[in-house]
């Protein structure tokens, strides 16, 4: 977060002023809170001419900059994908990737920022910021922030060596230094009957004076069951007081949260509850612990007195990873805040993880490519495998590229290992009122006036049988139990059904790989690859797949060229079934069935794997049959109910998938132009079904 407080620049800032005003390129590597921001501040107030772009990695941080700037009276623009407001004002805050298009079009601003700059190393997302950068044109000024990079002298080599002039600035003294504070050591004692080790341990910090404190935990249901245990041992009353529509904003769970001063802070919240109540209050200082996923660490634009991470492994799209070094750097390095605070505390309690751990990044390239950014320049030029050569010597790289383009009509090989059945899982199934077995599907509430009970192989109203009553640990006025709730399991034909018959089965999954061909293809042999998925012909021209396919930022485009290719499939109909792209696995877990849009998909790559792009056969990322549960979402509000175990998408991931929607149907909507009379009927479609699912509510996100 920037800081207006500063009234005369630090000298490492004054040297990084000088080397801008002269136009030359800055790398700034300094701690967190030390004021990279305020140097690009700095330079706007005094005058810079033209149009400057300052990336961040999140949409999240993006609103939150433009908000600020505007708050100073600053002409700000934003770009976000789902987003694009006052594009020709002289300060743009923008997601990198929205660039993209841009520079490779070419036209790009006078002065490019890039906020987090180790995104390069990013497994996703690396390779879009790396092609940005390396075709950036000598009049584009290039600024370059980061806080954790251990070697920001090879970056500046790299850009040297692509003609650039650059200046780098290491910064190493924190403004607020840290202090490791063991919370097993203090005396303070938390009172008796709090439950769970790390919510005992965090009300002691907040006793002893510690907060307000930052908890980062490793997944949503354990950040929600912490946040609840610090809430329940609080003084009673002690958060900020809600007025009506805040508290309707909030929520019956998150609002009892609050009043005790302990925030919440994941994906699964709404937009408007992460920027609305929990970010500006933090900030404030309104709140005595905030608890948040470690996996949206980067997205946090505030920082609290303290910080405690509580775990080394987080979860990332249903798979577990390691917190990197330079991940724990940046989450301790929220804690301190200047202006308040004197000093910072990183706590440990346990075997959580220690300020000791937190190290800058070795940054390196990840070993993906920016297949799109390849494909589009290919197809601009006259020689298209000299031109992708050209820009492949040109990345963050001290080793050679090579992407076969010499070789393309030699055959791939395919990591086919020996053909295996298909997973097997176990699947709860219950028997519904027409007597079939059937998925079960998760549960909700329903007035016991609507249910239906099973007694003596007879399906019944549930009122007219005593036996729906059992369990029941109150009764109303009257003995009027009519509108009393009660959990149902719906069967397929949506009857409300109280105790169906229930089973556990085996079921094999169809192997795929086996049937359509699949395999693992090496992503190092990268023209030989675009070859057999259909990309590019012989001759290293892109083909009408590889031109949609450059439309896009990642393998999304591989989806929609697939799409195009099967001309009984009605443009309409995709540009709905589009809301799959990016929904992710959590979504796709609202989803009953498989997909046409995915069926396409599988066909036309044959199942196939490539790393970053297509995983059996469908791109990264895609959420296989929640098309119809995110349109019901879009048009009428409607939230997919969780199971009973609580799993499922909640509203803030439902929003998120939208947002990505609305992204690729703006892209398509509005964006790169493309011949075929299938491209425009998608066109017109995606207009179409973006002024359907544009509300009141998109402005701002």
């Amino acid at each position: 977060m920037s800081d207006s407080r500063l009234i005369l620049p630090d000298l490492w800032q004054q040297d990084a002023l000088r080397a801008l005003r002269q136009g030359e390129d800055v790398v700034i590597q300094a701690p967190t809170g030390a004021g990279k921001t305020h140097v690009f501040e700095l330079l706007i107030k005094g005058g810079h001419k033209g149009q400057a772009v300052y990336t961040v990695p999140t949409r999240a941080l993006a609103n939150d900059k433009r908000a600020e700037w505007q708050a100073l009276g600053w002409d700000v623009g934003i770009a976000t994908g789902d987003v694009s407001d006052n594009l020709g004002a002289p300060v743009i805050v923008a997601t990198l990737e929205t660039q993209r298009h841009r520079f490779l079009e070419g036209r790009h601003p006078d002065l490019l920022v890039v906020d987090e700059y180790q995104m390069l190393a990013d497994s996703r997302r690396g390779a879009a910021y790396e092609t940005v950068l390396a075709i950036a044109p000598p009049s584009t000024q290039l600024l370059l922030l980061s806080g954790s990079v251990s070697n920001p002298k090879a970056v500046a080599e790299w850009l040297r060596g692509l003609g650039r002039k650059v200046t780098l600035i290491e910064e190493h003294t924190r403004p607020i230094p840290l202090e490791e504070v063991s919370l097993d050591a203090l005396e303070t004692r938390e009172p008796a009957g709090i439950k769970g080790h790390i919510a005992r341990a965090v009300i002691r910090a907040v006793l002893a004076d510690l907060g307000p404190v930052l908890v980062f935990a490793p997944r949503r249901r354990a950040a929600e069951q912490i946040a609840r245990d610090i809430a329940a041992g609080l003084p009673l009353g002690t958060g900020p007081q809600l007025s009506p529509s805040q508290r309707a904003m909030a929520g019956d769970d998150l609002n009892r949260l609050l009043r005790q001063g302990v925030g919440l802070h994941h994906s699964g919240l709404t937009f408007d509850q992460r920027t609305e109540l929990i970010e500006p209050w933090a900030k404030a200082g309104k709140l005595s612990v905030v608890v948040a996923t470690t996996g949206l660490a980067s997205g946090i634009n505030f920082s609290l007195r303290s910080v405690l991470v509580t775990d080394r492994r987080y979860a990332a799209e249903h798979a577990e990873r390691e917190v990197r070094p330079d991940e724990l750097l940046q989450m301790f390095g929220r804690a301190g805040r200047r202006g308040l605070d004197d000093r910072g505390f990183a706590l440990w309690t346990g075997d959580s993880p220690r300020l000791g751990e937190a190290k800058p990044l070795q940054l390196k390239r990840s070993d993906a490519l920016d297949w799109p950014a390849f494909l589009s320049v290919m197809r601009r030029a006259e020689e298209p495998k000299s031109v992708a050569t050209k820009l492949a010597q040109s990345l963050f790289t001290r080793e050679p590229i090579d992407l076969a383009l010499d070789r393309l009509d030699e055959d791939l090989p395919t990591d086919l290992p020996a053909p295996v059945a298909g997973t097997t899982r176990h699947i709860h199934e219950i028997c519904g009122r027409n007597g079939t077995w059937q998925r079960e599907r998760p549960t909700h509430l329903v007035p016991l006036s609507q249910a239906l009970i099973y007694v003596k192989d007879t399906w019944h109203p549930a009122l007219s049988k005593p036996d729906s009553l059992r369990g029941r640990d109150s009764v109303q006025v009257k003995l009027d139990y009519s509108r009393a709730d009660v959990r149902v399991w719906p069967d397929a034909d949506n009857h409300p059904l109280i105790n169906p018959p229930r089973r556990q089965v085996e079921k094999q999954d169809i192997n795929l790989r086996e049937v359509l061909g699949g395999g693992t293809l090496h992503t190092a042999r990268a023209g030989r690859l675009w070859k057999k998925l259909g990309l590019i012909d012989t001759a290293g021209r892109p083909t009408e797949r590889g031109h949609i396919a450059s439309l896009f930022q990642h393998g999304e485009g591989l989806a929609v060229a697939a799409a195009l290719e099967d001309h009984a499939y009605d443009a309409h109909a995709i540009a709905w079934d589009l809301a799959e792209l990016r929904a992710g696995e959590r979504v796709a877990s609202a989803g009953r069935n498989s997909s046409r849009l995915g069926a396409c998909c599988r066909l036309a790559y044959k199942s196939l794997t490539a790393e970053g792009y297509l995983r059996e056969g469908l791109p990264a990322g895609f959420g296989e049959g929640c098309a119809e549960a995110l349109k019901g979402f879009a048009l009428h509000g409607k939230i997919t109910p969780v199971d009973a175990e609580g799993h499922g998408p909640g509203q803030g991931d439902l929003e998120r998938a939208v947002l990505e929607w609305r992204s690729t149907l703006q892209l398509i909507a509005h964006g790169p132009a493309h011949p075929s009379p299938r491209w425009q009927e998608l066109r017109t479609a995606a207009q179409d079904v973006l002024g359907r699912i544009l509300g009141p509510s998109a402005s701002g996100r």
